[in-house]
């Protein structure tokens, strides 16, 4: 129980996601792959994050100065 709390914050992991990663890795490799389920899971959202394109869902909030009435015109 402590493991996923401690190790997700060192690795910046949600820990719903990391308790969930550990049950996971349990199950498909036991002890040891409790063990390493989330330093592996930590890779996986490194490499997404790397790799994977973000898209912004609301545009910038910056002025473009196409506004009526901001006194560009």
């Amino acid at each position: 129980m402590l493991q996923p709390r401690i190790t997700a914050r060192t690795v910046e992991v949600h820990p719903a996601v990391a308790f969930g990663s550990v049950l996971a890795g349990a199950a498909l490799l036991g002890a040891v792959g409790a063990v390493i389920a989330i330093p592996t899971l930590a890779t996986v959202q490194a490499l997404g994050t790397a790799y994977v394109p973000r898209y912004e869902v609301f545009p910038s909030l910056e002025p473009t100065g196409d506004a009526p009435g901001d006194g560009t015109t």
